[in-house]
């Protein structure tokens, strides 16, 4: 009798073990999964941080030459877009370049 006694407190120690341990298991890949979706996310917001930057130093640069001559002309406002997003005249000589290419219909 008290060997089936020892096999079944056996059994149950080792299927207490085995549930422990796919417990465990599952809060790492649920730690493992947030923490990566953290990062994504935090990745994700510097990158808007950095637009939303340029567009501040975009909108500075055009009020300052608005109030530096008490009015705002077209030309200061394409002067702000080029020193503050830069490339942006590269792109537009590509698109007028791809522009020129193009046979017209």
């Amino acid at each position: 009798m008290s060997k089936i006694n020892r096999a079944g407190i056996g059994g149950k120690l080792n299927y207490c073990q085995q549930r422990w341990q796919a417990l465990r298991n599952a809060q790492v890949r649920t730690v493992l999964t947030v923490a990566a979706v953290l990062s994504i996310i935090i990745i994700y917001q510097s990158g808007i941080l950095t637009d939303a930057d340029a567009l501040t130093r975009y909108f500075n640069c055009t009020t300052r030459a608005a109030n530096k001559n008490g009015t705002l002309s077209l030309q200061n406002v394409d002067n702000c877009y080029d020193n503050v997003f830069k490339g942006a005249k590269a792109a537009e000589k590509e698109l007028q370049a791809m522009k020129l290419e193009t046979p017209s219909k």
